[in-house]
């Protein structure tokens, strides 16, 4: 895995471009700056970093398996003109990509709490319900005939 940006020097710009790439097939990829959370990443596609003024360290991963990852880290240094009037305040560090790239984890969590999903479930408990009362009548029924064709 190698990170071809940034590399370990000095940027005058707080928009810094992230871009990795890796060498082998990998199931997932991931980055995290300045021990961060870690956000879903892509090889080969820039993203753009907005990052303060400072030290800074980022730390890229890629596995094959949910818990096993390998990871290499680069270093660098923002030093960006502050601005001389007093304008709108710099954002804080966040992540701007390119690509629509969520979360897997976030996005199972959107679907099962979404309306459609949830009114589905509803409908499929109802009509389990109602199978398994139709199954206990006709059971007792069947019962009840047996034991008049018995007397």
């Amino acid at each position: 895995m190698t990170i071809q940006s940034p590399s370990n020097q000095v940027y005058s710009t707080e928009q810094i471009s992230l871009t990795f790439s890796v060498n082998q097939e990998v199931a997932w990829t991931a980055f995290s700056l300045d021990g961060g959370i870690n956000r879903t990443a892509v090889a080969d596609v820039t993203a753009v970093l907005f990052a303060k003024n400072g030290q800074h360290t980022l730390t890229v991963y890629a596995g094959q398996k949910p818990d096993v990852a390998s990871s290499t880290t680069v270093s660098f240094t923002v030093d960006a003109p502050q601005p001389t009037s007093y304008g709108q305040p710099y954002p804080p560090v966040e992540l701007h990509l390119p690509v629509q790239v969520t979360d897997f984890f976030q996005s199972a969590f959107d679907f099962f709490l979404s309306p459609v999903f949830l009114t589905l479930a509803i409908v499929f408990l109802a009509a389990s319900i109602i199978v398994v009362i139709l199954v206990v009548l006709i059971a007792r029924r069947s019962i009840s005939n047996e034991n008049n064709q018995v007397l």
